[in-house]
């Protein structure tokens, strides 16, 4: 056989070869897609600005799941924040096709929603297929985010920790006039630092930094059972009040006012919302809920660096608390058995909650020393806080390290103050009641804003209580307290 025979032959059987080779990776890669198509995909809605690149980062946690042997794909859905529970409503009452969505006793609202029986009871499946939820969550937890002892989402708490409140301090100005912010525990003992940073600092017109969503908190906690009344133990009997007639309350409002009328807060206060507030050096101190390890979180979210101290000197653990933030399942979805799959692994995978929270390695963060530093020009900026694992996301690198005595010490200290609340797994029914609580909880809304921002005047004051009675509070108070005088208080 001549060279140029050989060389025809070898030719064609390497053209054939390839042509072979290529036929077989092109049919494997169409398998391997029609294969992802055929893929369970899990729709979880969550709430936040919609991001330029959720579609990348959500592509990257379906190949990372497809690696995991999930057997489900995963598709990711902000929704804006003004918009969010309208959407959730609207959803739940059209049966769209969701899986996961996040949820708050201040968003959906939960307890409402669970009412309407858009959420499934996941009691039994965190037990068959939610071990690492339940082992990160304290029967204190699970008690608070229950209705009537069925658990209708996976809250977001670590173990025995609940978001407790906290002074946000801009540190800059408490090195600058050495401020012992531990021994400020109200906000009366904010004054005097408030006014020696007013008077020295130009940048700083507002040095109390508060928006309409103020924190709003007594020497005593309360422990509210419906918008507008709130109950409290008296030798062994819970007693049911008007948690806005309170005197303890008064004077909380009452030194707001003082701080309105001398400067301290914005006077724009009552029309602002979370985020509106200043960044940098134009403020002294904020309110926030947290724990002791926040203090990256709130850095970043400033723009300055921050350090904290604890508002008080307990943290009470609320069914409000406890439903903070959860993520609840559809009751009409196919693939409850998957979502809740999901949902554990945010507990237990610290690689998946690294993609949810921050994104794409290289792309959105680097990963320094073991800790996350997001990109400044990051197009996937979400509320890290609606997913769930606080405990198992990498920390920022503006976080102090965890497993430093000093560290160790602040979670210590904050686990001995918690109490659980004497009303802790109650769950008020307002169905008797339904028109009363929708007219308290309107006047509440028309008032609170000037009222938690010190914007208001003593007509003011009483023009609302006015309201509230007007609107049957007093029959709320009597129907709570029938239902605790009734309540099986385990």
């Amino acid at each position: 056989m001549n060279l140029l025979k050989k060389l025809s032959i070898s030719t064609l059987l390497v053209g054939l070869s390839l042509s072979l080779s290529s036929c077989t990776a092109s049919d494997n890669k169409e398998k391997s897609k029609k294969a992802s198509e055929e893929l369970p995909t899990i729709t979880y809605y969550d709430v936040g600005t919609p991001q330029e690149d959720t579609g990348e980062v959500v592509e990257a946690i379906n190949e990372y799941l497809d690696k995991s042997d999930a057997g489900y794909h995963l598709n990711l859905q902000f929704f804006d924040w003004g918009e969010y529970e309208q959407r959730l409503q609207l959803a739940s009452n059209a049966g769209d096709d969701w899986d996961i969505a996040f949820t708050a006793n201040w968003s959906g609202p939960y307890k409402n929603l669970v009412e309407k029986g858009a959420f499934a009871d996941i009691t039994d499946l965190i037990d068959e297929k939610g071990q690492a939820i339940k082992d990160s969550l304290s029967e204190d937890v699970l008690k608070g985010a229950s209705i009537e002892g069925r658990l209708y989402g996976a809250p977001a708490a670590a173990k025995n920790v609940v978001p407790g409140n906290y002074f946000v301090w801009n540190k800059a100005y408490v090195d600058k006039y050495k401020i012992d912010i531990d021994s400020v525990k109200t906000i009366k003992d904010l004054e005097p630092y408030l006014k020696e940073v007013k008077e020295n600092e130009a940048s700083v017109d507002y040095p109390f930094n508060i928006v309409s969503d103020f924190l709003l908190q007594t020497p005593t906690p309360q422990s509210e059972a419906t918008p507008g009344v709130a109950v409290k133990e008296e030798n062994g009997k819970l007693i049911a009040y008007n948690s806005w007639a309170d005197p303890e309350l008064k004077k909380q409002l009452d030194v707001l006012k003082d701080y309105m009328d001398k400067g301290y807060i914005n006077p724009s206060a009552p029309q602002m919302n979370a985020g509106d507030g200043e960044e940098g050096d134009r403020w002294l101190v904020t309110k926030a809920e947290g724990g002791p390890d926040s203090d990256g979180i709130w850095s970043n979210s400033f723009k300055s660096e921050v350090i904290s101290s604890p508002a008080g000197n307990k943290t009470i653990v609320t069914n409000q608390k406890a439903t903070g933030s959860l993520a609840a399942i559809n009751s009409q979805s196919e693939h409850k058995e998957l979502a809740m799959d999901f949902l554990n692994r945010m507990y237990s995978d610290k690689e998946l909650m690294r993609y949810l929270t921050y994104g794409i390695e290289g792309k959105h963060y680097d990963l320094v020393d073991g800790k996350v530093e997001k990109y400044e020009d990051t197009k996937y900026d979400v509320p890290a806080f609606t997913f769930l694992a606080s405990e198992n996301m990498t920390p920022l690198t503006t976080s102090e390290d965890s497993d430093t005595p000093e560290a160790k010490e602040k979670l210590d200290k904050f686990l001995e103050n918690l109490e659980p609340s004497p009303i802790l797994g109650f769950n008020f029914d307002r169905k008797s009641v339904e028109s009363e609580a929708g007219n308290v909880e309107q006047t509440i809304f028309e008032y609170e804003k000037n009222l938690k921002t010190g914007a208001f005047d003593e007509d003011y004051y009483q023009e609302f209580l006015d309201k509230l009675n007007t609107a049957g509070i007093d029959k709320l108070i009597e129907e709570v307290q029938n239902q605790l005088d009734n309540w099986d208080r385990k």
